[in-house]
């Protein structure tokens, strides 16, 4: 027989009528609501003013102090700074290397100097030709044409010249540079001549429509001049004998002016003497064409390698006044009808260092100087004998190198 679990017993509904205060009244109730009396508030304690000022005690001294929960960064938060740490380096680096970039750049740009103030809507534009004329000055005059060709405010052009003269093909291409100005542009040129404006120096600038000399210059030497070195006697001395293969047709002449070989009497003095020649005659056509006032024949007479004070050279029809470069200035701003301006504005056109050139310069001094050790090293690496550097070193020095310059 299965025992059956007992029902749960409920308790019984009291019964009799039950105290007003247990069943909250209704609204409907025969019981006023007014009637109802409030809950007493319950006593509270007065507040120590001095207690309550009172700081908390400190906790046991063995108690370790509960450490402050770090809320975690927000999801994606160090994405974030990350990101931004990396885009300002990125920007920094891009901008720096736009800066060296256009700072690189500038190495074939030329800057201006003023050299008198006036109105910069006209300008005189002065291009200096110093010193020994290399293939550096002509490509720095290159830049200075161009600049004047592309600038419209550009009305006239001053050469100032101060050099001795230099290499014959150096010259050739600055005065093919220059003469830009008046055919392409066809702006007025003028001549300054410094203390000395010679061979080279008169052969680049005789073209210019007025020619200025200082008064205690010298100009001309009209000539054409090379220099060789013959180190035969020094390599025979010391047991080296150079021995030349030429091809058949050739034998004769192939070797004649060899720095390496004896010079036989005047043949190859003759040889080059050929190739001076030619150029020397053409110094005279350019003269010829330059100067209106001097007659091929004139010019012949000048033409003799000798050099002279600006005085006897404005005598000899070379130059037209004696004056400074300010007179030519003032030879140009009196001009009529080349300015509307009252004064134009003189610039100079210079050429800019690189930040790269001046480093390389200073690490390369740096690397030598730095210690003996290295010093030591450098030289004996310049001391070692390397027989390509030594033909062309030889070459260099025996090749005659025609010049337009004075030789003393």
């Amino acid at each position: 027989m299965t025992d059956t679990p007992p029902e749960p017993s409920i308790p019984p509904t009291p019964s009799g009528p039950q105290k007003s205060e247990d069943v909250p009244p209704k609204v409907g109730d025969d019981v006023l609501l007014d009637s109802v009396s409030e809950p007493e508030p319950s006593p509270r304690t007065p507040v120590d003013p001095v207690a309550s000022a009172t700081p908390p005690p400190p906790p046991p001294p063995n108690v370790p102090m509960p450490y402050p929960m770090m809320q975690p960064p927000p999801r994606g938060g160090l994405r974030k700074v990350l990101t931004l740490i990396f885009g300002a380096l990125g920007i920094f680096v891009l901008g720096f290397y736009v800066a060296i970039f256009s700072i690189l750049s500038q190495n074939s740009v030329l800057s201006e100097s003023v050299y008198q103030s006036g109105e910069a809507s006209e300008r005189v534009a002065i291009i200096p030709i110093r010193g020994i004329i290399t293939s550096d000055t002509a490509g720095y005059v290159r830049l200075a044409v161009r600049e004047v060709l592309t600038d419209d405010t550009i009305k006239a052009v001053i050469l100032r010249v101060e050099s001795p003269g230099g290499g014959v093909n150096a010259s050739d291409l600055i005065r093919k540079e220059l003469l830009k100005l008046k055919k392409v542009k066809e702006v007025p040129v003028v001549a300054s001549y410094g203390y000395l404006a010679a061979s080279g120096g008169y052969y680049v600038s005789c073209f210019a429509d007025h020619i200025y000399a200082e008064p205690t210059g010298q100009t001309g030497s009209i000539g054409v001049v090379a220099m060789a070195y013959n180190i035969n006697k020094l390599i025979t001395n010391n047991g080296i004998e150079p021995h030349f293969i030429t091809s058949t047709a050739a034998k004769d002449h192939k070797t004649t002016g060899s720095p390496f070989l004896p010079w036989e009497g005047k043949k190859a003095e003759d040889k080059f003497r050929i190739q001076l020649d030619y150029i020397q005659e053409r110094f005279v056509s350019i003269v010829d064409d330059g100067r209106k006032d001097l007659d091929r024949e004139g010019v012949m007479e000048v033409a003799k390698g000798d050099i002279y004070v600006n005085e006897t050279a404005k005598e000899n029809g070379l130059v037209d006044d004696i004056g400074y470069l300010d007179d030519a200035i003032e030879h140009l701003v009196k001009k009529e009808g080349l300015f509307t301006v009252k004064r134009p504005q003189i610039v100079t056109y210079v050429a800019r260092t690189g930040l790269l050139s001046s480093l390389m310069a200073r690490s390369s001094t740096q690397s030598v100087g730095s210690s003996a050790t290295d010093l030591r090293i450098e030289l004996d690496r310049s001391l070692e004998v390397n027989p390509e550097k030594v033909r062309a070193w030889a070459h260099e020095l025996g090749a005659p190198r025609m010049m337009l310059l004075m030789p003393y």
